[in-house]
């Protein structure tokens, strides 16, 4: 059985008449092949509440976080800013 890699997605939240003016949970393709390539067998998760992060990297057998939004600032102790969806379900999972 080929080794289960979560990958945490980024959230889409434009406008866009591609997705049907839907938010949408995405990666690149890049991030699959590689892990594909590699003999993994990708699992895209969505950013969900914090809570429910450690239910997801139960469910898998590594991680990858490919990053690509910004990192909320109190994450590289800047006093500006505020915690994010993606950064708190991050750091619930590692």
């Amino acid at each position: 059985m080929k080794p289960r890699i979560g990958i945490v997605g980024n959230v889409f939240t434009g406008d866009s008449e591609i997705f049907y003016h839907n938010h949408a949970t995405y990666t690149f393709q890049g991030n699959i092949d590689a892990i594909t390539q590699a003999g993994g067998l990708p699992v895209v998760i969505p950013i969900q509440s914090e809570e429910l992060a450690g239910e997801y990297f139960e469910n898998i057998d590594g991680l990858f976080l490919p990053g690509g939004q910004d990192v909320t600032p109190q994450f590289i102790r800047s006093r500006t800013g505020s915690a994010t969806k993606n950064n708190l379900f991050e750091t619930g999972q590692v």
